[in-house]
């Protein structure tokens, strides 16, 4: 008797080790399963709210280059504590991941970029968020509006008229007024090259 309890314990153990197992790996996001390269996003579909757990925004944007892109996509990215899983400016694509949360096992965030049909030195720039695939109502949520916050600090990252300006800033007040814009801007990489600037001259 005793040996068939202890049989049945190890067959009971097993099976929710392998369950556990596998509801982990099914509720994961994966970076293999988002498109490697802009030319596979779809630039077609939806925005907003696009399945469950899943979020996308599509901007146009001008006066940038894609290495100023992926700068920018990079740098929101780390602001907002993922990390780099994948970065190519000629497939015109960035790609990080955050681990647990209270919602979710991990979440994605991928930003995917191309030379605007229209031309004349515009990107369109598409913005995915996809966290993983939990059951039940809260799994269609995420900790943040992860959208908005990495959209916010893409916009922020571009390089703007008052940082391509901050060169010919040569004042001291004048600099440290403009430097700390640009640090409340989420422009820090800009102010220092800004101060180095002042600092030489």
């Amino acid at each position: 008797m005793k040996q068939l309890s202890k049989i049945h314990a190890v067959k009971t153990t097993i099976f929710y080790a392998m369950f556990a197992g596998l509801l982990g790996i099914a509720s994961c996001a994966s970076v293999s399963n988002l498109p490697s390269t802009a030319a596979e996003a779809n630039w077609d579909s939806a925005i907003g709210d696009t399945g469950w757990a899943k979020y996308e925004d599509q901007l146009s944007i001008t006066d940038a280059t894609s290495g100023d892109i992926v700068s920018a996509a990079r740098a929101a990215l780390m602001q907002n504590s993922f990390s780099v899983r994948r970065m190519d400016e000629g497939a015109g694509v960035v790609i990080g991941e955050r681990g647990m949360t209270a919602q979710d096992w991990n979440t994605l965030a991928a930003f995917y970029f191309r030379e605007s049909t229209s031309g004349d030195g515009w990107y369109d720039v598409r913005i995915l968020i996809e966290g993983s695939k939990d059951l039940g109502f809260e799994g269609d949520t995420m900790e943040t509006d992860y959208l908005g916050l990495l959209t916010n600090a893409f916009l922020l990252g571009l390089p703007t008229p008052e940082a391509s300006e901050a060169t010919s800033v040569s004042n001291p007040d004048e600099c440290l007024a403009t430097a700390k814009t640009l640090i409340d801007n989420g422009m820090t990489t800009e102010a220092t090259k800004l101060l180095e600037t002042c600092v030489s001259d």
